[in-house]
């Protein structure tokens, strides 16, 4: 038995990494329809990996146990026989004629409705994430990491307040990042720490007393194999040009649900702080499969998307994936949907959304690590 055929390899987030598909590669089909046809032959089981390419929604994405972080798309399509929205590819064939031969009959395949658009909707930031700080869940003199505060997915804070000056590049924690940390000073945006990349910049700070240093740490994804410490936040303790800080703040974000308040306005500032977006549109078509399309974010550089509170997962211009899946099935068919859009590195107000039809795989600079580089 083959347990794990896969049809293709993972898609990691990535300035440099391409989305793994056979699109177009008429020899690649064949010889991978080739191999599934030998296994059955000989009268062998097999799975297919990934036959339908589904959704990792929400924070359900996985990584890879490498030397680097190597968290999963959302989209968990790598060339599947069925695509991400339940559509036969272009490679479904090639299985299907290579399985029919040992199977008694194969059901015609149906008609499947094309892909929806959406015309363009304004998101307008509402709420700052940390405008509020939640109780502190945690109050120790070295930080924590998430999983000891209660916490398993999504965003940790982690604030010290200066007791005197000190200044230099901030060491957070023992090893890379676990998984990528936004560095703030007094609300104020000073940097970015990833562990996905070989070379990342370091991030220099200044602190006077009573300066509030911040740590935002967000976990991309524990991995699927190995046997590595799958820990999140920040292990061991956090120095300053090398001068260890103690007494730390721990502020749980497992964004487990959208916010509840989400009427009101917000000003974005540039290098600021995190930002909900908002917006509405109406349902295309009548709901179902024939309304399922892909939201598109002009300008946007990495956060989450929450329909109707359903969260439909992460988005990054890093790219390869750089739409987010809607299914019809979540779209409201009397009202209309309601769009919030947490941005992580906001740096304007009135932003828009759309719907597309087609969907498009491409890469773009990291702009908070242009000339970084991965393995």
């Amino acid at each position: 038995m083959n347990g794990e055929y896969s049809v293709r390899w993972f898609d990691s987030w990535g300035s440099d990494n391409g989305h793994s598909t056979y699109g177009g590669d008429e020899w690649g089909m064949q010889d991978r329809a080739g191999q599934l046809d030998w296994v059955l032959s000989g009268g062998n089981h097999i799975s297919i990996f990934m036959f339908h390419g589904g959704t990792s929604f929400g924070f359900g994405a996985g990584s890879l146990d490498a030397e680097l972080r190597a968290p999963f798309t959302t989209s968990y399509d790598y060339g599947a026989a069925f695509g991400e929205t339940g559509r036969p590819s272009q490679i479904y064939t090639y299985f299907r004629d290579a399985i029919s031969k040992y199977v008694p009959e194969i059901p015609e395949v149906p008609n499947t409705p094309p892909h929806a658009s959406v015309d363009d909707f304004t998101l307008t930031p509402v709420l700052g994430l940390l405008d509020d700080l939640p109780t502190a869940s945690h109050i120790s003199s070295s930080p924590v990491v998430m999983e000891a505060t209660g916490q398993v997915f999504g965003h940790i804070l982690y604030e010290h307040i200066a007791t005197s000056e000190v200044s230099g590049v901030i060491a957070p924690g023992e090893g890379l990042p676990r998984d990528r940390i936004i560095v703030y000073v007094n609300s104020k945006k000073q940097g970015v720490l990833d562990g996905i990349y070989l070379n990342p910049p370091s991030v220099s700070v200044s602190l006077a007393a009573g300066d509030k240093l911040w740590l935002l740490v967000e976990s991309l994804g524990r991995a699927d194999n190995g046997f590595s410490d799958q820990t999140k936040g920040i292990y061991g303790d956090v120095s300053v040009g090398g001068n260890v800080l103690s007494e730390w703040n721990h502020y749980n974000f497992p964004l487990d649900e959208a916010p509840a308040a989400k009427n009101g306005t917000k000003e974005v500032q540039p290098d600021g702080l995190l930002v909900w977006y908002r917006g509405t549109f109406a349902t295309p078509g009548s709901g179902g499969m024939e309304s399922d399309t892909f939201l598109q974010l002009p300008g946007a550089v990495k956060g989450h998307v929450f329909l109707n509170g359903i969260n439909l997962g992460r988005y990054w211009t890093i790219g390869p994936q750089q739409e987010l899946f809607v299914p019809g099935a979540y779209m409201n068919k009397d009202s209309e949907n309601e769009v919030l859009v947490l941005e992580l590195e906001p740096g304007t107000n009135d932003r828009v959304a759309r719907g597309v039809a087609e969907r498009n795989w491409s890469n773009n600079p990291d702009p908070d690590c242009p000339n970084c580089s991965q393995l």
